[in-house]
């Protein structure tokens, strides 16, 4: 941050530049919040159906009531949305980890391959520290239940204190002579200590997750189109503690004077996401408000303005452009600016990735896989509980009694012998006292469920044998391969959207900021072990013990594009390494198999590499034979077909005739000897 925005953001009253920006930017941000707040209802029965909760009405809860006092079920939800959203969730997930790394990098020849797999290797570094697993499974579930999941991502350097052993020069400034001559015993000897030394723990691209709840896009043109927006903001609570953490690392400033919300703040924003916070506002001598200083509520908005048109206390601009940029602006609890600075990144994008079930840019935020199968849910729900009150009606004993043949407070007190009245004994007991008979008009319900069940999975494609159900009744391999591949489709086609539309998106900024950001001392700490076998190349190296690489940070501006994410199932792959496989058995099993391999022009080392990768085998080379070892199988396999061949020159029985060529001979190790 430049040094006079700080200074002016530091001081306790506000300027006219804090103020005019600090409107400005909250002007913004209501704008999006008064369209992102329209689909809070929505999505909040999204997360209710999601978590099988049945809505209440005011009999549901009155009979759910008297049910528990009964120790009688009460209204249940059934998981089908539950169900569908993490089959939906699952099958994503596998489908984009598939493989070792999330992104894979390609170059456009073969002068550009190395430098693209430093860039995947860049790339993987940075979502393992990220703990991208766990960051994507909540994209995802976010996209599955709110059909939007957002994603942001920042440029960081994460410093540590260290121990290290360190060279310490005597405190002897002269050395000592005599007659102008060094006296070697009585030189001060150079010692080594354990120093404490500032060292980088992380550099490069941190992943956060966004909810969809506090994030504030440019509505006015469709979320698929976030990027071209004037601004993209969100929110969060931080702690006064990890605020000032930011003060001294030069991020924010004037953190001391914020001021706690109150009441009135939340009726004005017209959110109310942040209760507990609010409940803070009301309550000022609770335990957590004399134990810490309360949560801040720090909103940051991404957007693009002129920075000369922003004029400082002392008259000067904002900054120097007269053309639009691209800044931050974070401000706290909506009543003062704390940070304010151009954004930075070389790629000029905003820091989000925004993915949705269906991009769809007629609509500004589309519907979600719970809304898609809300009704029928509720239906489903109203099925499974009307059969449960009708069963509770059955099992409860309803009887028609006439009071004058039986004593009434038996009934009423639930005795287990019930009295006939000395007139009515002769009468017979049935006149005065019967069980009221109720038929079960629900017994079909869970029929009928059934049925609704192939309606919830015909809309959202996420069939029985996604879930990994098979239904009874003999299928072959075959058929069951084809099933299991068309059912796959259509969520195959939306897990490819969400990768154009957003984590492709991603990897590319992230690529960019470690071209742009990436120290290389660092660069060769997260590289060097990658490629130990470039040691050979010229390189930069930091120190004397530090691995040469023959590439620097800027080598990463090669000219390769990330590879078209393929969507291949990991059943689909299993196929086709039997496929391969089953070609290599029937071309080998023919004496001139090989040399049919190598006419068409196909390696069958390479291939065999794609089988193993295929199953499952990481890194396969690992497993090939050394030159040595090379050189002793061809020896012994010299000595063990001269021992069956006998003496030269001298035919076995049924052996080849001396002087074929061995190409002739249909003997599979000479073709291999000899080649093509």
């Amino acid at each position: 941050m430049d040094q006079k925005i700080k200074d002016e953001l530091d001081l306790k009253d506000q300027t006219e530049f804090h103020k005019r920006l600090l409107e400005h930017c909250k002007s913004l941000i209501k704008l999006s919040r008064g369209t992102m707040s329209e689909y809070y209802p929505v999505w909040d029965d999204a997360a209710s159906s999601y978590s099988a909760k049945v809505k209440a009405t005011p009999t549901s809860n009155s009979n759910d009531r008297n049910a528990c006092k009964k120790g009688q079920p009460q209204s249940l939800g059934v998981p089908v949305t539950y169900s569908q959203i993490q089959t939906f969730v699952a099958f994503a997930m596998s489908l984009l980890q598939q493989r070792d790394r999330l992104y894979e990098l390609e170059g456009t020849g073969e002068e550009d391959h190395k430098s693209a797999k430093l860039g995947e290797a860049l790339l993987e570094h940075d979502l393992q520290y990220s703990n991208m697993t766990q960051k994507l499974y909540q994209f995802l579930l976010d996209i599955g239940r709110f059909s939007v999941g957002v994603l942001k991502h920042s440029w960081e350097t994460e410093m540590e204190t260290v121990w290290e052993e360190q060279e310490v020069q005597p405190t002897q400034s002269a050395p000592i002579t005599f007659l102008g001559k060094l006296i070697p015993g009585l030189q001060p000897e150079t010692t080594i200590e354990d120093v404490q030394v500032e060292r980088i723990r992380f550099q490069g691209n941190r992943i956060y997750s966004v909810s969809p709840y506090r994030f504030y896009p440019d509505p006015r043109l469709p979320l698929t189109r976030f990027q071209e927006g004037e601004f993209c903001g969100s929110e969060d609570e931080f702690s006064m503690t990890s605020l000032r953490k930011g003060v001294l690392s030069g991020t924010y400033a004037g953190v001391e004077h914020i001021e706690k919300f109150k009441t009135t703040d939340f009726e004005e924003r017209g959110n109310q996401r942040f209760s507990h916070i609010k409940t803070q506002t009301n309550t000022h001598t609770s335990r957590e408000s004399s134990q810490s200083e309360g949560s801040v509520v720090v909103t940051e908005i991404q957007l693009e303005l002129v920075p000369s048109q922003f004029m400082l206390a002392d008259g000067s601009p904002m900054g120097d452009s007269d053309q639009p940029e691209k800044w931050v602006v974070a401000y706290a609890n909506d009543q003062r600016i704390i940070r304010a600075e151009p954004l930075g990144y070389a790629h000029n994008n905003f820091t989000y990735s925004v993915g949705q079930y269906s991009p769809d840019q007629h609509n500004f935020i589309n519907e979600t896989i719970a809304q898609m199968i809300g009704q029928l849910q509720d239906v489903i729900d109203w099925f499974l509980n009307s059969h449960i009150t009708n069963v509770r009606k059955h099992i409860t004993n309803r009887m028609v009694v006439d009071p004058s043949g039986v004593y009434y407070e038996d009934l009423r007190d639930h005795k287990a012998v019930i009295r006939i009245k000395p007139e009515a004994s002769k009468m017979g007991v049935d006149r005065f006292i019967t069980q009221l008979k109720v038929s079960d008009v629900t017994r079909g319900h869970i029929s009928d469920i059934g049925e609704l069940m192939k309606f919830v999975q015909m809309t959202t494609a996420i069939s029985d044998n996604l879930m990994g159900q098979f239904h009874s009744g003999r299928r072959s391999a075959r058929e069951s391969g084809n099933l299991s591949q068309a059912s796959g489709a259509h969520l195959r086609n939306v897990v490819k959207l969400i990768y154009a539309s957003a984590l492709d998106p991603l990897g590319r900024d992230m690529l960019s900021n470690s071209r742009d950001g990436l120290t290389e001392d660092t660069f060769v700490t997260v590289i060097g072990d990658e490629f130990p076998d470039w040691e050979a190349y010229d390189g930069f190296s930091i120190n004397d013990d530090r691995i040469k690489v023959p590439v620097n940070r800027t080598h990463i501006n090669g000219r390769f594009d990330f590879k078209v994410f393929e969507g291949t199932l990991p059943s689909e792959k299993g196929a086709q390494a039997d496929i391969i496989q089953n070609i290599l058995e029937n071309l080998l099993k023919n004496p001139q198999g090989m040399q049919i391999i190598l006419q068409l022009g196909y390696d069958p080392a390479k291939l065999m590499k794609e089988m193993l990768e295929l199953r499952g085998i990481k890194h396969p080379d690992r497993f090939k034979v050394s030159d040595i070892r090379r050189q002793q199988y061809q020896l012994e396999q010299q000595q063990l077909e001269a021992e069956l061949n006998g003496p030269p020159n001298e035919p076995q029985p049924g052996g080849p005739a001396p002087g074929v060529p061995p190409q002739q001979q249909g003997n599979f190790q000479s073709l291999l000897a000899g080649g093509s």
